[in-house]
């Protein structure tokens, strides 16, 4: 039995209810007529909270359901125990707990039988809130017990309204939030998409640059083009890079991007700094020395794109802000792994210029996004200021870290570390120097004392001996000194600066070759920041073997000194075992035949181009309806490389339509497209292709992607001896030509000769061997003469005879 104690209940402080003016409800269940109209007589007085009660009547358990359905809002259950049958009351209550679902109404259970159902097995198992015997309850202890059944009922209505009302608050919170997010979504999606579009329309044209260069240094030049077309092609490829880096911007965002994990060698790295950079600090009189520790090791595994990325977003910046002196990049290898596994090492990069410097204001906001060095940098040095902050995610992704020190008006050092993989075996790389010219002493003449500790500690990981002068007249005062020791301690090697002072290089070269009538003179190489050609030529007038533009890469340095010393025998060790070409590698597969779908006039020339010169037979279609028809002719393609974005039908449906034909296993398909994005490579994938390769288009790359998918097959190569050009130069055909490619040849032929344009020249010189035929061979040289000069209507004539030969009418 529940204990209350006496209480004055209408002392209860006046409410403050919205509903004051509604009574409170409550319902009495019992099957005796006396027990309602005491109860009612008892409390007919009562009020709580300034509000009077209301009671309604049930006779049965069925009653007291219909008047809790039709009053939901009853404070007090007073229930009989036994009515109809024994347990009456309690099946009530269940129903109202779990069927009614009314956990708010307080149920005070009354009973004449107190043996009939135990006391605490009904206050907790039928969630009873008081329990009652009726011989023993009193007009005071019925009072005390409604009021403190309505005191509990009026807190947990009110808790009740509280909980809704935040519930109400979190749903339209959460839909405000959903909505916002929708908003976002839709916003990042848009930006995305016009990213992937801009990224597109970029690659498109970067593709011609990258291919057409690639394809002319495959050609001979003079040693000054072919430098100019590696810059070209250096500097379109990091650009390209660039792109890539906008691409993955968003993903830095959002924390998905993911880093690549390949093998990559450093110097790669670093010469295309030089390629780079060097012009532009040649421009400023400002020279980029290279300080590489010799614990280095140089090929890594990593991800070279995004370390590339930041050393060069660094170097640029240094180069930028720097107006005089010089950048030194220097390069460390910090921490390896115990002797027991030496798979990773910690690799520090330090950039240090003499440059304008920062303040401490400047060094705390530095690599936020959109900051500057100062408010006037923006004007006078150009860029956002996004770079650093893109540089900083990039490293802490690589488990590294990036700071910077500056003195204002001095010059800054920049340091980043990033923890790589290295190729097994970890070590420096190792220089094969030649026995006849191991352990010679060497002379290294500069006025840049930075630079000659540089080139002092690459020349001895040489195993050379070194000697370093900060000027030409301290060369010649030194090769005077030792003209007269044995030829063991003479210098065979003399590596000396163009732009020096007093005595510049050309006047120290010309008095050791000239003046000082050495015993021994040494060979010579100079080194310059500045790569200009009247240098290079005034050098060879002057007999000298070499010339090297700052900075200094230990590699060219190893292969310069190797070709002064070995140019007569012809030797040329290199540091790294030899790589096989694009032809070698792709010997097994050589001679197989390629459908390039490309709607992009440009790209199909760069395409074709690299394709065929690496040994392949190539069909093109300008869209996916062609590349469908291509491949119903029955024609045995041994890859399909898919453009995206097509007229008529794209890359997509297109390959939808070829999977009905071919499965992946009997054509490879390989997405050749200027679309980037990683979920357009998913996408890709899902409609059926193999791979996935984008542009512009990596040589290697592509090598690496058509030997995984192409099986090799002795017929390619009979296939490709099989084709070669008579001195009429009219294509000769030993192995049968398809006759359906024949076919298709002429009515894409006939077609482009209403246009009037080089593209129909090349397409008939890609195509000619397909027209190719003993019965006709006079039309195809009338042919072949009248495109050559560029007579189409005369061509559209021959063309029709050759059409005419196989029942075909193509106008």
């Amino acid at each position: 039995m529940i204990e209350t104690k006496e209480i004055s209940w209408a002392a209860e402080t006046p409410s403050t209810d919205k509903n004051n003016s509604e009574p409170w409800k409550i319902i009495i269940v019992d099957d005796e007529q006396d027990v309602h109209t005491v109860t009612k007589m008892t409390l007919k007085d009562l009020t709580f909270t300034d509000r009077r009660l209301c009671f309604l009547s049930a006779y049965s358990a069925q009653e007291a359901k219909r008047l809790i359905e039709e009053n939901p809002d009853t404070a007090i259950i007073l229930l009989d125990v036994v009515m109809e049958h024994d347990d009456a009351g309690l099946k009530f209550v269940r129903y109202v707990r779990e069927e009614n679902k009314n956990r708010l109404v307080r149920i005070i259970l009354r009973t004449g039988h107190p043996g009939l159902v135990a006391e605490d097995k009904v206050l907790i198992e039928y969630d009873i809130n008081d329990y009652k015997v009726k011989s023993e309850l009193t007009d005071r202890r019925l009072t005390n017990s409604i009021i403190i059944s309505l005191r509990a009922y009026k807190d947990i209505v009110t808790l009740d309204a509280l909980r809704n009302h935040l519930e109400d608050i979190v749903k339209e919170r959460t839909c405000e939030l959903r909505a916002a997010k929708e908003k976002a979504e839709s916003a990042d999606r848009a930006k995305s998409d016009f990213i992937a579009n801009m990224s597109h329309e970029i690659r498109t044209p970067m593709n011609a640059i990258i291919g057409l260069c690639h394809i002319m240094l495959q050609t001979e030049l003079s040693a000054k083009h072919r430098d100019y077309l590696n810059k070209i092609h250096s500097s379109a490829k990091s650009l390209l890079g660039i792109i890539n880096d906008l691409l993955d911007f968003s993903k830095i965002e959002a924390g998905k991007l993911a880093l690549e994990s390949i093998d990559f060698d450093l110097s790669t790295i670093l010469d295309n700094i030089v390629n780079m950079l060097t012009m532009k600090a040649e421009e400023k009189g400002v020279e980029i020395i290279f300080s590489i520790h010799r614990e280095v090791p140089f090929l890594l595994v990593g991800d070279p794109l995004r370390i590339s990325q930041i050393i060069i977003n660094l170097v640029t910046n240094a180069v930028k802000f720097t107006e005089k002196g010089e950048i030194v990049i220097t390069v460390k290898a910090l921490e390896r792994l115990d002797s027991n596994d030496l798979t990773k090492v910690t690799l520090s990069f330090s950039i240090r210029d003499t440059g304008i410097g920062m303040t401490p204001d400047m060094l705390s906001n530095l690599f936020k996004p959109s900051t500057q060095a100062d408010s006037s940098t923006t004007r006078r040095y150009g860029g956002s200021g996004l770079g650093l902050s893109i540089c900083k995610s990039l490293i802490e992704m690589m488990k590294g870290e990036i700071y910077a020190k500056s003195v204002y008006g001095k010059g800054s050092i920049f340091t980043f570390t990033v923890t790589v993989g290295c190729q097994q075996p970890c070590k420096p790389p190792c220089y094969d120097t030649p026995s006849d010219i191991n352990g010679m002493r060497v002379l290294v003449v500069d006025d840049n004392l930075i630079f000659l500790e540089a080139l002092k500690d690459i020349l001895e990981s040489f195993n050379f001996m070194v000697t370093t002068v900060d000027s030409g007249k301290a060369a010649i005062r030194e090769l005077l000194r030792v003209s007269s020791l044995t030829e063991e301690e003479q210098y065979k090697l003399a590596i000396v600066d163009w732009n020096m002072p007093q005595m510049d290089g050309f006047e120290t070269i010309r008095q050791i070759k000239e003046r000082l009538n050495l015993p021994h003179t040494p060979q010579i190489i100079m080194v310059s920041a500045h790569g200009r050609e009247d240098v290079r030529n005034k050098l060879e007038q002057m007999g000298i073997r070499s010339f090297l533009t700052k900075p200094v890469q230990p590699s060219a340095l190893f292969n310069a000194i190797l070709e002064v010393f070995s140019e007569d025998t012809g030797l040329q060790k290199k540091r790294y075992v030899f790589r096989f070409t694009e032809h070698e590698r792709l010997a097994n597969i050589k001679g197989a035949r390629l459908l390039l779908v490309e709607d992009n006039y440009v790209n199909q020339i760069v395409a074709q181009e690299i394709l065929s010169k690496a040994g392949f037979m190539v069909d093109v279609a300008n869209n996916g309806l062609e590349a469908v028809r291509a491949v119903e002719s029955g024609v045995s393609y041994a890859a399909v490389l898919m453009d995206i974005q097509m007229p008529e039908m794209d890359g997509f449906e297109a390959t939808q339509r070829i999977r009905e034909i071919k499965s992946k296993e009997d054509l490879p398909i390989i997405a050749m497209t200027a679309h980037a994005m990683t979920d357009e490579r998913q996408r890709c994938l899902a409609v059926g292709m193999n791979d996935h390769a984008s542009k512009p288009i990596d040589v290697d790359g592509l090598c690496n992607t058509l030997l995984k998918w192409i099986q090799p097959n002795p017929q390619y190569v009979v296939s490709a001896a099989g084709t070669q050009t008579s001195q009429e130069g009219v294509v000769k055909i030993d192995a049968p030509v398809d006759i359906n490619n024949r076919l298709t040849v002429i009515v894409e032929l006939s077609r482009l000769l209403r246009q009037y344009s080089q593209h129909t020249i090349d397409y008939f010189h890609k195509n000619q061997s397909y027209l190719i035929s003993a019965s006709n061979a006079k039309d195809i040289s009338e042919l072949t003469e009248h495109i050559n000069k560029s007579n189409f209507r005369n061509a559209a004539i021959s063309l029709k005879k050759i059409a005419r030969s196989f029942n075909m009418s193509v106008w």
